[in-house]
């Protein structure tokens, strides 16, 4: 099947994770505030040495997830920069992940990312939309937006 164009998916709009397991976490993957499209125990499986933008990634499987979900397998890097990073001018912290139902979708056989350049984005919730652009800005190697504007 060929990748999608266009319009961005919503199904992935927001998430929410309890850190309460002792061994992993929970991800409630929603579309708005009220629309869950599963909820998930996520466990790590291992690591990939490089992975998206160059740096170690975590592959975690949903322990609990249908067969065929579109959310059974995770490939997220550790967040960057540091949360105090934006009070100094810096930009705001955040990852960059990848989901799919099995692992072949996302990894070859010798565990590289399959597209390096497809991910979606996470943010802490204390930025601003211009903090969220300036993310992208960077990733594009654009200065980030006239904070004066």
């Amino acid at each position: 099947m060929a990748p999608r164009h266009g319009a961005p998916r919503q199904e992935s709009a927001g998430v929410e994770t309890a850190a309460d397991e002792a061994d992993g976490f929970i991800i409630d993957w929603l579309v708005g505030p009220d629309r869950s499209l599963g909820r998930y125990r996520y466990r790590l499986d291992r690591t990939i040495a490089k992975g998206l933008e160059g740096k170690p990634c975590y592959v975690f499987h949903a322990t609990d997830a249908p067969a065929g979900c579109p959310f059974s397998v995770l490939v997220a890097m550790d967040p960057m920069p540091e949360r105090a990073a934006l009070a100094s001018g810096g930009l705001l912290s955040h990852l960059h992940f990848q989901y799919a139902s099995d692992d072949g979708m996302l990894l070859r056989a010798e565990s590289t990312l399959r597209k390096r350049m497809w991910y979606p984005t996470m943010c802490a919730d204390e930025g601003t939309l211009r903090d969220q652009c300036d993310i992208v800005r960077a990733l594009h190697k654009l200065p980030p937006l006239d904070r004066e504007a």
